[in-house]
């Protein structure tokens, strides 16, 4: 659920727009990201998951599903009681090398989107 959740908060082009849109739209303001908390996408992901649930009165525990947990694996920020799951933060945001299906999704949806998957000559 964490990693179908982690990118509902994107801008397009994912990082990109985390680090190169909201930056330069802020600077044109005269803010920094200082000024919005250094916000980025998994607070928006982390709200638009708690919207639906609430929005649309999912029951999530009836499924066994903790949201509170699957909110920390969407920023990749355990907490004491999950030390049994830290291999779920490097699937999910992995903050140790950085591969996990964040990455993977990403590149392959930007790629897609930015028809660099295309073969030359057709």
């Amino acid at each position: 659920m964490a990693g179908l959740m982690h990118d509902l908060g994107h801008g397009p082009f994912s990082h990109l727009f985390d680090r190169g849109v909201i930056p330069t739209l802020l600077s044109l303001k005269g803010r920094t990201r200082k000024d919005i908390d250094f916000w980025e996408h998994e607070y928006a992901s982390q709200m638009l998951f708690e919207y639906m649930i609430d929005e649309y009165n999912l029951d999530i525990e009836a499924d066994e599903l903790d949201k509170n947990f699957i909110c920390r694996l969407i920023h990749g920020k355990p907490c004491e009681s999950d030390s049994t799951k830290l291999w779920m933060f490097e699937v999910v945001s992995n903050k140790r090398n950085s591969f996990d299906v964040d990455k993977l999704d990403y590149l392959c949806r930007d790629n897609y989107h930015c028809g660099l998957n295309k073969q030359q000559g057709n």
